[in-house]
C-alpha cells in the first residue's frame, strides 16, 4: 500500500506477453478506506422496459469461489511478485431484468428497503414513498412522504424521515402501517432506531456543531411503538442506534455513548479521546476526528462505528475503515479479521466477510487527490495481493465477482476484468434470489446477478473525429504500407484510420468507455507482422486501466492484468528486441 503523498517519480512495471509481470517502485503506496458513496448515475429509461423473467423464488444458485491466487504477494511493492498467469473464470454476468421510472424526470431516488416476507419494495425520493411489488415491479401505492427509511419487519411499521430538514420545517418521522399502507402518526425527530422485540422506538437528531451549541437541545427520546407515546428520555442528544444483543443504546454525538434504556442513563463513552479535546476548546476543529455513524449488524453479531477526520477542502489523507465491536460484549474486534462494510446508495449497509478464505478490502487516501487500493488478505490478515488503481463498489460472494461503477466486472480469483454489468448505484441485494436492486436517477433497476453470458466485443464504429482536442497521434511503424493512425481525444475515445486520416473508426471491442478517462495507445514495434496494439490509461485520480492488448489491429481487446499491481498507466515502452523478447514496460502514476 502507499504510505506517502509525495508522488515525485513514476512506477515502472515490467510486463511480458507471457503475462509474467514484475512490479517495482521507489516509493510506497498510501493506505485508504472506502466511503463507498457513489453519485447517482444519469437518468436512464423512463418506462418499464421489461417484466422480471427467469427469477424463481425456489431457484438455488451454488456460490462460485474465486480461483486461487498462486502465491502470496509481498506487501512491499519493491519486491518481485511471483504470481503465475491465470485465466479468469468467464461465468454468467449480471443482466438488467427490469427498469421502473418512479420519481419525476430529473429527480433522484433517495432510499430503499425490501421486505422479503411480503416481497414488497419500499423506495423514496425527496417527497414520495413508492411501494412496489417485488415480482411484477409495479407500483402498489404512492404516499406523499419522502427521505430516509427505517423498516420494522416484525411489527410491520415503516418510518420515513429526513435527517436534516428544509428551512421552515420541523423534524418529523412519519409512521406508516405496512399492512394497510396508511400513515398512522408522526414523531418529532430526525433519527430513529427500533427495538423490534419490545416495540420501542429511540428517536433523536443527528449531532452537529449547531445542535451541540444550541441551548435546550432535546436528548434521545424513548417512544412506545404501538401508541407512539413518549415513555422516557435521555439527557444526552444525538443519533440513536439500538443494540439488541445487550439491550443497550448507542448515542452518536461526536463520540459514541453507551446508555441503558431501562434507567435512561448514559453508562460510558466508547471514545473518550475524541471528547478530551473539549477541555481545550478544539471540538469540531479542522483536522479533528469525530464519530459520524454506527450500525448494529445482526448478520455478523457486530457493531461498526465510523470515525472520520474532517479537513476543509483538501482532505485529511488516509481514510480509516470502521471500528468493529462484538455486539454481545462490545469488545473490539481485531481489524485483521473484521469484515468489510459495503455502502451504496441509500442508508442501508451490507457486510462482506471472507470469500474462500480471503478478505477483499477497499482502502482510500484523500488529500488534494484521491487514491484507491484493493487489498486481498488471508484470514490472519496477511497480504495475498494488492492492486493500486482498483476498488470494488460491490463484491458478490455468490458469483465470485466484483462490480465497478464504470461497468466493469472483475473476477475475484484473478483480479482480472471478465465483462460488463448494467452499472448503477446499488440500493439493496436479495441473495436468496440472486437479485440486485439499484438506481439510475429517478428509476429503480432490477438486476439478475447471473442473467447474461459474456457479450461478444463490440466492433469498431465508422465515426468522424469528435470536435474535441486531439491529445495524441500514433503512427504505424509500417505507415508507408498500411496508412494506419491511432488518435486519442479529449472526448476520452480511441480512433483508428487505415487510409492516412481520410476516414476514421471509433475502437471499442471491450475497451473502457467512460467519462473523465485518459487513454494512451501504442503500436507494437512489430505491427507489420503481429498486427498488435496496446493501450493503458486511467480514470480520474484513482481508477487504473492496466494494460489492454489487441491482436487484430484494434477490433477486439483483452486485458493483460495478470500480476500487474499498478494499474494507473501513463506510458508504455518497448524493449529494443521486442519482436524476440516480447518485453515492454508500463510506467504508472
Amino acid at each position: 500500500m502507499k504510505k506517502s503523498t509525495h508522488f515525485r517519480c513514476a512506477f515502472l512495471c515490467l510486463v511480458t506477453l507471457a503475462f509474467v509481470l514484475v512490479g517495482c517502485s521507489d516509493r510506497p503506496t498510501p493506505a485508504v478506506e472506502s466511503e463507498a458513496t457513489i453519485a447517482a448515475l444519469s437518468t436512464a429509461n423512463a418506462a418499464l422496459l421489461t417484466q422480471v423473467s427467469e427469477l424463481s423464488a425456489d431457484a438455488e444458485i451454488t456460490p462460485v469461489p474465486p480461483a486461487p491466487l498462486s502465491s502470496p504477494e509481498a506487501a512491499d511493492s519493491s519486491n518481485t511478485v511471483a504470481e503465475e498467469p491465470l485465466v479468469a473464470a468467464r461465468g454468467p454476468l449480471p443482466r438488467l431484468a427490469a427498469t421502473l421510472a418512479l420519481a419525476a424526470e430529473g429527480a433522484a431516488l433517495v432510499d430503499f428497503r425490501f421486505d422479503r416476507a411480503t416481497n414488497r419494495i419500499y423506495v423514496t425520493d425527496a417527497d414520495h414513498l413508492y411501494v412496489v411489488d417485488g415480482d411484477a415491479l409495479t407500483v402498489l401505492a404512492t404516499l406523499p412522504r419522502g427521505g430516509l427509511l427505517e423498516f420494522d419487519e416484525r411489527n410491520q411499521r415503516l418510518y420515513v424521515y429526513r435527517s436534516f430538514v428544509r428551512a421552515g420545517e420541523a423534524p418529523a418521522i412519519y409512521v406508516i402501517d405496512a399492512r394497510t399502507l396508511t400513515e398512522i402518526g408522526t414523531i418529532e425527530g430526525g433519527a430513529i432506531s427500533v427495538d423490534r422485540e419490545r416495540n420501542r422506538l429511540f428517536v433523536g437528531e443527528p449531532f452537529t456543531q449547531v445542535s451541540a451549541d444550541s441551548s435546550g437541545t432535546r436528548g434521545v427520546r424513548v417512544v412506545d411503538g404501538a401508541s407512539l407515546e413518549e415513555i422516557g428520555a435521555f439527557k444526552q442528544p444525538g443519533a440513536p442506534v439500538y443494540n439488541p444483543d445487550r439491550n443497550e443504546l448507542l448515542i452518536v454525538a461526536y463520540t459514541v455513548y453507551t446508555a441503558d434504556p431501562e434507567t435512561l442513563q448514559v453508562t460510558g463513552d466508547l471514545f473518550p479521546e475524541l471528547t478530551d479535546l473539549e477541555q481545550v476548546g478544539l471540538l469540531w476543529c479542522n483536522g479533528c476526528r469525530w464519530a459520524e455513524n454506527a450500525w448494529h449488524l445482526p448478520e455478523v453479531g457486530m457493531v461498526a462505528i465510523e470515525i472520520n477526520a474532517h479537513c476543509a477542502g483538501k482532505g485529511c489523507g488516509r481514510i480509516d475503515p470502521p471500528r468493529w465491536f462484538d455486539a454481545a460484549t462490545m469488545a473490539p474486534v481485531d481489524p485483521a479479521v473484521a469484515p468489510e462494510l459495503q455502502r451504496g446508495c441509500g442508508s442501508a449497509v451490507r457486510v462482506v466477510g471472507p470469500i474462500d478464505g480471503r478478505f477483499y478490502r477497499n482502502r482510500f487516501y484523500s488529500r488534494y487527490l484521491i487514491y484507491a487500493n484493493l487489498l486481498v488478505n488471508d484470514l490472519q490478515g496477511e497480504r495475498i495481493a494488492w492492486r493500486d488503481g482498483l476498488s470494488f463498489d460491490f463484491v458478490n460472494p455468490r458469483t465470485g465477482q466484483g462490480y465497478l461503477a464504470d461497468g466493469s466486472v472483475v473476477d475475484l480469483g484473478t483480479l482480472t476484468p471478465v465483462g460488463r454489468w448494467p452499472a448503477a448505484c446499488i440500493l439493496g441485494y436479495d441473495a436468496e434470489r440472486g437479485r440486485i436492486f439499484a438506481m439510475r436517477g429517478n428509476s429503480l433497476l432490477l438486476i439478475d446477478e447471473r442473467g447474461a453470458a459474456p457479450a461478444a466485443p463490440s466492433l469498431p464504429v465508422v465515426e468522424n473525429l469528435p470536435a474535441w482536442e486531439i491529445t495524441d497521434i500514433q503512427i504505424s511503424p509500417n505507415f508507408a504500407a498500411d496508412h494506419t493512425l491511432l488518435v486519442t481525444s479529449a472526448a476520452n475515445t480511441l480512433y483508428r484510420s487505415t487510409d492516412g486520416g481520410a476516414s476514421w473508426q471509433r475502437l471499442r471491442g471491450g475497451l473502457p468507455e467512460e467519462r473523465n478517462q485518459t487513454l494512451f495507445a501504442y503500436f507494437s514495434p512489430n505491427f507489420a507482422a503481429d498486427r498488435t496494439l496496446y493501450l493503458t490509461g486511467y480514470q480520474g485520480e484513482s481508477r487504473g486501466y492496466g494494460v489492454w492488448r489487441s491482436q487484430d489491429a484494434g477490433d477486439r481487446w483483452e486485458p493483460l492484468w495478470n500480476n500487474l499491481t499498478h494499474l494507473r498507466g501513463v506510458a508504455l515502452h518497448f524493449a529494443a528486441d521486442f519482436a524476440q523478447s516480447q518485453t515492454l514496460l508500463l510506467r504508472s502514476r
